[in-house]
């Protein structure tokens, strides 16, 4: 299946599964950094790792799910009040 087209670039797809009733893809967010909601700051330094579950309309009858595979980080800036977050979804 081609999904170039219909995935913003940090975007990978480690897995796609289609079966009469469904379709799912799992994908991983690739950006290299991601940037603390308070204070803007990027960071590398992952903390850990979790999975989101988001369903779309059906697609030629079949319910389509979408596993993210997700990462928190650690704000590295010492004055910033939040010193764990999640990264954000390409807008």
């Amino acid at each position: 299946m081609e999904t170039a087209l219909l995935l913003p670039a940090e975007f990978e797809v480690l897995d796609t599964c289609v079966s009469e009733a469904s379709v799912t893809m799992c994908l991983i967010f690739t950006a290299p950094v991601g940037y603390c909601p308070v204070c803007g700051a990027p960071s590398s330094h992952v903390h850990s790792l979790y999975q989101r579950s988001v369903r779309d309309l059906s697609m030629s009858g079949k319910k389509v799910t979408l596993l993210l595979c997700c990462r928190k980080f650690f704000c590295e800036q010492g004055s910033c009040p939040r010193k764990i977050f999640a990264q954000q979804e390409v807008g």
